[in-house]
């Protein structure tokens, strides 16, 4: 379980969810499963919006069809859920994202490239907060991390 004043550090914030949290909400299998559950029904008190970005759902399709051998029609549908639930916002990478993802490339010399993607589009929208437990998104500047799954 999150602990509340956990939850508080992101009360009226919008915060983009990377895909090893989508993978664990819909992974029942997941070691983090259960948490990732909590913290998204914890939030729903806090006047928390999450956003997910269109290469959230690519990531997290391509990790439970091809690395977790889930079927495509049951990732389907459970991609699909996430999609059309009011709890999510989707955004998609627009010009500013490409522009800010070429700038973090050249600032960014370590970080994976498709963090790196994600992180420019959730700043394209204004988004400064990750929920994640990738600690590569520390090294962006202009973004926080909140870990759902740390103690």
């Amino acid at each position: 379980m999150i602990a509340k004043n956990s939850m508080m550090i992101l009360s009226n914030t919008k915060c983009l969810l990377d895909s090893n949290i989508l993978i664990a909400v819909v992974n029942p299998k997941s070691e983090n499963h259960k948490r990732a559950k909590d913290f998204l029904e914890e939030s729903q008190g806090h006047n928390l919006q999450f956003v997910v970005s269109s290469q959230n759902f690519l990531e997290t399709s391509t990790v439970l069809v091809h690395g977790l051998k889930i079927p495509r029609r049951d990732v389907s549908k459970s991609i699909r859920v996430v999609l059309e639930d009011p709890l999510f916002t989707p955004i998609y990478p627009n010009v500013e994202a490409l522009k800010r993802f070429f700038t973090l490339i050249a600032d960014n010399a370590v970080v994976h490239l498709t963090d790196l993607f994600l992180a420019a589009t959730a700043l394209a929208y204004g988004i400064t907060t990750i929920a994640t437990n990738d600690r590569d998104f520390e090294k962006i500047k202009g973004i926080k991390v909140y870990n759902p799954f740390a103690s």
